[in-house]
């Protein structure tokens, strides 16, 4: 009868609020290991470029790998951490892009820019140095020069790459928001 109906209903209903939360937390989760990723390959693309300039202006120091392991758990905690807080503080009826709010997409963008700040400053001064002060063998500075291309080719694909991301997600917030609408009130 109609308790019967009741109980299939409010079951029915049950399993669409545990599949809706379990799509959710999986949607959420996907997007935050997405950022991760995002920057864990900033992070490494920079430590890259950082490396190899190193070991070209001090070619006797030793960049210790603790160092480095430590650098590279803060930074992948730190973006976990941060995509955790954004997702449960930034209130939900701002967002725009893919899920993302206005703080969130500023946080991105203003990181994603910084690292290809440090990329590019990097592999300038890599690429100064061997052509301004070659020193070494010719055997060295060949391998100098080998090891500087092939950092500064995987540079540039980051920087395009994570460019056009910076730069539509620049070009999408005037779209959405532009500077003559009530949307800055």
């Amino acid at each position: 009868g109609i308790n019967a109906e009741y109980g299939i209903a409010v079951a029915m209903l049950g399993m669409m609020v545990v599949y809706w939360r379990i799509t959710r937390w999986v949607h959420e989760t996907v997007q935050m290991l997405y950022f991760v990723f995002l920057e864990a390959t900033g992070f490494a693309t920079c430590l890259l470029s950082a490396a190899r300039c190193i070991s070209l202006f001090a070619p006797f120091y030793k960049v210790r790998g603790h160092y480095i392991a430590f650098a590279a758990v803060f930074v992948i905690s730190y973006t976990l951490l941060r995509e955790m807080v954004l997702a449960r503080v930034v209130d939900r009826s701002t967002y725009y892009v893919s899920g993302l709010s206005l703080v969130h997409m500023g946080i991105l963008q203003s990181e994603i820019g910084l690292m290809i700040l440090v990329v590019l400053a990097t592999n300038i001064s890599s690429i100064l140095k061997l052509r301004l002060k070659p020193n070494g063998t010719a055997q060295s500075r060949k391998n100098n020069v080998h090891a500087t291309t092939t950092v500064a080719i995987l540079s540039v694909f980051y920087c395009f790459l994570h460019g056009f991301y910076l730069i539509t997600g620049v070009l999408y917030f005037f779209y959405e928001y532009d500077l003559n609408s009530e949307n800055w009130l």
